[in-house]
């Protein structure tokens, strides 16, 4: 069966994770979290279909994906079963403006392999990047530093993601 059609289970309770995080997803409802947590499965599926491509959550992936690492036996447990190896984490990667145009290029192929993979858009058009970590099974090249963009505020809607967080898998 095609990875991508077998979506990784979660092994750990992340509604409850997530009611004594201290970061946005501790004011979500169980049917958000219980969403978030379906779009983060598409996002760790998304990575098994493409192992070739470094790829870049949305900033409420990320969000999904540090409580998940919060977890570091269920984390493990759930990336060996669906990967055959822990995904990497190096912080950092994107917040200097030498390696921000690498982590939107990034990002923006994410973004291509979401919709055509899934059918739907990613994140919202024009939003810019927020809490930015790496985990990298690929470098990118730091190409040369540019504007930084703007912030924006917390997405609205945790089905809407504003924005990336800089950590491939």
């Amino acid at each position: 069966m095609d990875q991508i059609m077998r979506m990784p289970e979660l092994s750990f309770d992340y509604v409850a994770a997530a009611r004594t995080s201290r970061g946005i997803l501790a004011g979500l409802s169980a049917v958000e979290i219980h969403a978030l947590a379906g779009r983060y499965q598409r996002f760790l599926a998304l990575k098994a279909r493409y192992p070739e491509h470094a790829i870049a959550p949305t900033e409420i992936i990320d969000e999904m994906w540090h409580l998940h690492m919060l977890h570091p036996r269920a984390y493990h447990r759930d990336c060996m079963a669906f990967f055959g190896h822990v995904l990497d984490h190096a912080p950092g990667y994107g917040a200097d403006e030498a390696t921000r145009p690498a982590l939107e290029r990034t990002f923006r192929r994410t973004a291509e392999l979401w919709q055509r993979t899934y059918g739907e858009p990613y994140a919202m058009i024009g939003a810019a990047h927020q809490g930015l970590i790496i985990c990298a099974d690929e470098e990118e090249e730091p190409a040369k530093p540019g504007p930084a963009k703007p912030k924006d505020p917390p997405p609205a809607s945790p089905h809407k993601p504003a924005s990336p967080a800089s950590f491939t898998a």
